[in-house]
């Protein structure tokens, strides 16, 4: 995860900040398959959530920012989608910014900022679950999540179940051991998949200033 003290250097006037390298990497494989040329939108995790709202503040001071025009801030709903927007609007305004009234949303002004909650369709959870929900109904997804059901049969403790069956689809493949973003590199995870369409419809819009 990349340090929450790393100073980010502005270079597009549209800027994506995510939670961590993972996210990073994952959103830049769904910019490229909806054809956003990659010099138009910046990618940036900033260290986790817990860091947004200074590492916000520290970046809207920044000389740079004045040439940001589009602002998005994605992140994991946890337990709670709307509790997760709010926080995001919270670091927003304590950075001096309008936030959108919703999830999904863009807000007036410049710069026009936009907050996607992760898995979507205000669902509480996280990117893991949207990555089930592609891969729902695969054979080896099948398999992993027989493999949770005998490890729960047994007593035995587990933690999220959809970060359980992610992860163990994944060591099953024919190159195992691969993180989210790598193995969305490698197109384990269809990106043509209906589960997806809401997000790179956000990042459509975001991408297009409309």
């Amino acid at each position: 995860m990349a340090s929450s003290t790393t100073k980010i250097e502005i270079k597009s006037p549209c800027l994506i900040l995510v939670e961590g390298q993972d996210d990073k990497r994952f959103i830049s494989q769904n910019l490229r398959f909806v054809n956003i040329d990659e010099g138009r939108c910046q990618v940036e995790p900033i260290g986790g959530k817990d860091s947004l709202r200074n590492r916000l503040e520290a970046l809207v001071i920044s000389p740079e920012f004045v040439t940001v025009e589009r602002l998005a801030l994605l992140r994991d709903a946890d337990t709670n989608a709307e509790s997760a927007f709010q926080s995001c609007a919270g670091a927003i305004r304590a950075a001096q910014l309008d936030p959108p009234n919703s999830i999904g949303a863009f807000s007036e002004g410049t710069p026009r900022v936009g907050v996607f909650i992760l898995p979507g369709y205000s669902r509480s959870g996280e990117l893991e679950d949207l990555l089930l929900d592609s891969i729902e109904g695969c054979k080896r997804t099948g398999l992993a999540q027989e493999y949770l059901s005998r490890v729960k049969s047994a007593g035995l403790p587990t933690d999220k179940d959809s970060k359980a069956v992610v992860y163990s689809y994944l060591a099953c493949q024919e190159r195992s051991g691969l993180r989210i973003g790598e193995a969305t590199e490698k197109g384990y995870f269809p990106l043509n998949s209906p589960a997806f369409r809401p997000l790179q419809d956000f990042l459509k819009e975001f991408a297009s200033g409309t």
